[in-house]
């Protein structure tokens, strides 16, 4: 079985942007704006802004073929994904009838992420305030089958630093390059089948790297980890499936990230 004692590696200075923890269950077809602003009025503090944007569409993962993650499209309208963010910002809370998430951003380069220990801690108390929820409007509990965990993370170069030296230095999936051959720019996307003790997959994880420029004209790194997991316990579905989610998606970025770099990262 996966060691549920995994300890996440601690860096001081990471690049890291954006985590995302997600749940998704077993759609609650009555549910409506009206009941995500009773919820909202249940954690307003400190979530006390509100917004509306488009929904996600449901999401799944198919084995045993060339497909990916299978999108679903319903027609008509299907309800909004309700957004409950800090006024900073920084913690963002999704709902929508088949979801719920929660997203901190790095805004400014003095925040500070709180870790994904106090992440789980705040997703697991706003998961059981919304499974009270829906019993309370007759919608049935949560039935989780999809957890997911993603990781953006950004670097940009040295002045004058090439991209295929940058690159080579950072992460140790780039190919080493010649004085004949230099890497002038790279688009990498990859993913992996995630299984318990190398039996049937129960998941997929997807790594994006991309380069990126900043407001300034420095050239960067954008590198996204994406681990979407089935739930397999039996109870608190959602705590030990973004456990394993998380678990695979650091230790696939200690892998593919230099010692140097993460030498830097520690401080």
């Amino acid at each position: 079985m996966e060691d549920c004692r995994f300890v996440s590696p601690v860096f001081e200075k990471p690049p890291l942007i954006e985590v995302a923890l997600s749940v998704q269950f077993r759609q609650k077809p009555n549910f409506v704006g009206a009941h995500a602003g009773l919820f909202w009025e249940r954690i307003k503090a400190p979530y006390a802004v509100a917004q509306e944007h488009p929904r996600l569409g449901p999401i799944d993962e198919v084995f045993g073929t060339n497909q990916m993650s299978t999108i679903q499209f319903h027609a008509g309208f299907s309800g909004n994904r309700h957004w409950f963010l800090t006024n900073d910002g920084s913690s963002l809370v999704q709902l929508q009838k088949d979801r719920l998430a929660l997203n901190w951003r790095r805004l400014t380069t003095n925040d500070v992420y709180p870790r994904f220990e106090a992440l789980s801690q705040e997703f697991d108390r706003l998961f059981e305030l919304l499974d009270g929820f829906f019993v309370e409007l007759h919608m049935d509990q949560c039935e989780v089958n999809m957890c997911e965990v993603t990781y953006i993370n950004q670097w940009f170069f040295e002045s004058g630093e090439k991209f295929s030296d940058a690159v080579r230095d950072w992460l140790t999936l780039a190919p080493s390059h010649s004085a004949s051959l230099e890497m002038e720019t790279a688009s990498i996307a990859a993913r992996y089948l995630v299984s318990l003790d190398g039996g049937t997959p129960i998941g997929r994880l997807y790594v994006n790297v991309s380069p990126i420029s900043s407001n300034t004209g420095a050239q960067g790194v954008n590198l996204e980890i994406t681990c979407r997991v089935r739930p397999t316990a039996a109870e608190r579905q959602h705590v030990h499936g973004l456990a394993l989610a998380h678990e695979k998606a650091v230790t696939t970025f200690q892998e593919i990230t230099s010692d140097e770099a993460q030498q830097k990262w520690r401080g």
